[in-house]
């Protein structure tokens, strides 16, 4: 189904020359993930802000590992940050 074909859906023209579809949701749900040090709470946190500044309602559900430094790549050692955001309340 293309952007035409759907009704919230509306194309705007983007620098260059390309047309982009733009897509109003009713709530969107963004998951960050990735080991520990890769910097998932600190991009969670800046995405946070940047939403609330738009007069958002949010709710987050930051993840880490209990470990101090679990090994890289394992199932123990992975950091992830959830937002949950929309324009109208969501609790």
């Amino acid at each position: 189904m293309t952007a035409i074909d759907r009704p919230e859906a509306a194309l705007t023209s983007a620098p260059g020359g390309l047309v982009k579809s733009v897509v109003e949701l009713d709530r969107v749900v963004i998951r960050l993930a990735g080991d520990s040090g890769d910097g998932m709470q600190l991009t969670g946190n800046r995405f946070t802000a940047e939403t609330a500044s738009f007069g958002n309602d949010l709710s987050t559900l930051p993840n880490f590992p209990a470990e101090i430094r679990a090994p890289t790549g394992t199932l123990p050692g992975v950091s992830s940050f959830q937002l949950h955001f929309a324009d109208h309340d969501i609790m």
